[in-house]
Formats: structure tokens, C-alpha cells, sequence
């Protein structure tokens, strides 16, 4: 009779595993079980990049949310109306500040992205 090395069980000599599943060989030997853990390596210092990247997108993201919802576009008119027969709005959309806001929300995507690629970017091999 021979015992199992992994549950203890006893088993036929003609027999190359036991009842519980557990395979096993003379010549290779189950290995025994750990009871410790690996040791944890500690955690890397976080790479530059990464960190830029992520202040890219938050400033970005900042951006985006001011151009697209923040920037005032009108301006105010100020016309004499003599005959009071109509009247002019006193604020009217600049074309000039559309384009601004605009330019300013795909400026923050721009920025935004180029942080996402800084964060996904492999680190560099030393």
C-alpha cells in the first residue's frame, strides 16, 4: 500500500492515482503544498509619464467643460431706437467668440487625448 502524498489516503501499489483524482509518479513527485505566500514585491514608483498623462486629461476635460458650457458667446447692443416702432435685442451671438469656443473645446480634446496616449504608451525598458 502506498499513501497518497496529497491527501493521504492509502492506495494500491498498482494503482498510478487515488480515488480523489490526485495524480502522481515515483519519478515525479506531486510537489508539496505552500503554506506561505510569495513574497509581494513592493508596488513600482509610478512612471512620469503617467502621472503627466493624467493631469492632461484632467485638463483637458476642464477645458472641454469651460469652452462648451461656460464661455459666453453674446455680446451686448447698444443701438437708439427713435420711433420705438421695433425694437433690437440687447444681446446678440459674436461669430468671432463661436469660433473661440470652438477652438478652445478641440483644443481640450486635443489635450485630453494626448494625455490618454501619454497613459497607455508601455513604459520604456532600462
Amino acid at each position: 500500500m502506498k499513501t497518497c502524498p496529497q491527501c493521504q489516503k492509502q492506495i494500491d501499489d498498482d494503482l498510478s492515482s487515488c480515488q480523489c483524482g490526485h495524480q502522481f509518479s515515483e519519478a515525479f513527485p506531486p510537489t508539496p503544498l505552500r503554506t506561505q505566500s510569495a513574497p509581494v514585491a513592493p508596488p513600482a514608483s509610478a512612471d512620469p509619464r503617467h502621472i503627466i498623462g493624467g493631469i492632461l486629461v484632467a485638463l483637458g476635460i476642464v477645458l472641454v467643460a469651460y469652452f462648451a458650457f461656460g464661455y459666453d458667446t453674446m455680446i451686448e447692443v447698444s443701438v437708439p431706437v427713435p420711433d420705438h416702432t421695433y425694437s433690437l435685442p440687447e444681446h446678440v451671438q459674436n461669430m468671432g467668440l463661436e469660433i473661440n469656443r470652438i477652438i478652445g473645446v478641440m483644443v481640450g480634446l486635443a489635450v485630453s487625448l494626448a494625455g490618454f496616449v501619454l497613459i497607455a504608451a508601455p513604459s520604456p525598458k532600462k
